[in-house]
């Protein structure tokens, strides 16, 4: 079997314990989104927590799970996404993400 061959298998592979771990999740979430396409070599859930607002401050939080098909690796990356308050502001929210986990 030659690499390109290898690799391909390894795509269409799908990874049975996403479903178990999104349904002990979704309780904690707003939303859950799960992409997984046969022909990416990494599954990727996304998901969203309940919007945090205290007098003018609002914040929307989110984690995305990337799992690679090829190897056993995954990256966690913890997102935000903050209301500007800013009325000459550029955009209507400030986005970022913290420091991401990855693992073995």
């Amino acid at each position: 079997m030659e690499i390109k061959e290898l690799f391909a298998s390894c795509w269409c592979r799908e990874l049975e314990f996403i479903s178990d771990l999104v349904n002990s999740v979704e309780k904690m979430c707003t939303n859950v989104m799960h992409h997984d396409s046969a022909g990416e070599p990494s599954a990727d859930i996304v998901f969203q927590f309940r919007r945090f607002v205290k007098e003018n401050f609002k914040v929307q939080y989110s984690s995305v799970l990337s799992i690679s098909k090829l190897c056993g690796f995954y990256y966690l990356q913890h997102e935000f996404s903050v209301d500007n308050q800013d009325v000459d502001g550029l955009f209507p929210e400030l986005d970022g993400f913290g420091e991401g986990k990855a693992a073995k």
